[in-house]
């Protein structure tokens, strides 16, 4: 590093401070104080980057090695490979290399990152849970591989708090016939889900359909939803429908909640108890309820003005027949 480099950086700073400390010395509160903090701050600032600065950081050539970036996903899992292979006690590291090979289709390899995790921490139920999830991708359905279940089992048992290690046990129970474990697990899970997340949709739909393997007769609203044509220009991928269930008479927050993400229209979905929010609540506690949908073209339930609605429709839970909505330009529910 040049001593020109250093001079002109303690005159910048000088600079700087005079334009911020001109105003005290204006008012003279202190001007001994002042000159010090003038005086001091460059040269101390110089002072502790000569002795504990990294001068090789602004090393064109260091510069040039830090530009390189990986370009992809892909790149980055090859340079993360190359890192595990320099240093293969970095926990951390296998377990992102495992994550990021399942994200990208490639389980088999996805369960070799995961071993090599629980290599390093063998207790852990959280690496033995997505090595079982890891082992279950790499497998073909509806075969729920034994020693997948077997892990996930482990973890569950040694750390109930662990949502996905439920979900899939539920799943490894089902796959089996053991429709009635599966249905105590996942409607213990739904109420500790975010309610219409995407993962509260899909295990409420998992226990519909156990349900219905079981032969339990469950209040149910079966729903057409059309879209207007003058603005199916408006779907993308990114679309996601919400089917809406509100107490018809005090309205306010969603007593159940439908969420679809990229629908096709026309669509016919069904709402029964397992769409409910409320742990313990059902659709045949309500006489009466407001159904509506809304199309969010963000993907989120928070109100945008782009989105598309249906008007709420006054329904009884136990009516038979289909309700149909028409998704249209906003209006005011």
């Amino acid at each position: 590093m040049s001593t020109t480099f250093l001079i002109f950086a303690a005159f910048m700073v000088t600079l700087a401070l005079l334009f911020l400390l001109l105003p005290l010395l204006r008012g003279k509160p202190s001007s001994a104080i002042v000159l010090i903090l003038l005086i001091s701050l460059p040269v101390s600032s110089w002072y502790g980057y000569q002795m504990i600065g990294n001068k090789a950081a602004l090393d064109p050539q260091n510069l040039r090695q830090q530009a390189v970036m990986p370009q992809s996903m892909e790149a980055a899992i090859a340079m993360l490979k190359v890192k595990l292979t320099e240093n293969p006690e970095d926990l951390g590291g296998w377990l992102l290399l495992g994550k990021s090979l399942l994200s990208t289709g490639h389980p088999d390899q996805a369960v070799t990152a995961y071993r090599s995790a629980l290599t390093l921490e063998p207790d852990s139920a959280y690496i033995k849970m997505e090595l079982g999830n890891a082992i279950l991708s790499n497998s073909q359905p509806p075969i729920f591989p034994s020693e997948a279940k077997t892990l996930i089992q482990a973890a569950f048992a040694a750390d109930p708090s662990l949502q996905k290690a439920q979900w899939l046990l539920g799943i490894a129970e089902a796959s089996i016939g053991n429709n009635q474990l599966a249905l105590d697990l996942w409607q213990d899970l739904l109420p500790k889900l975010e309610a219409g997340s995407g993962i509260a949709a899909t295990v409420a739909e998992q226990i519909a359909e156990v349900e219905s393997r079981l032969g339990i007769e469950t209040t149910s609203v079966n729903v057409r939803l059309e879209i207007s044509t003058s603005v199916t220009a408006k779907l993308t991928e990114q679309t996601v429908l919400f089917v809406f269930l509100r107490s018809a008479e005090q309205g306010g927050m969603p007593l159940a909640v439908k969420r679809i993400p990229a629908p096709q229209f026309p669509l016919e979905i069904k709402l029964t108890d397992a769409s409910m929010l409320q742990a313990g609540k059902s659709l045949q506690d309500y006489p009466e309820l407001l159904l509506s949908a809304k199309l969010s073209i963000t993907g989120t339930a928070d109100i945008n003005a782009d989105d598309l609605k249906a008007p709420a429709i006054l329904i009884k839970p136990g009516n038979p027949g289909q309700f149909s909505l028409l998704l249209q330009n906003t209006i005011e529910e």
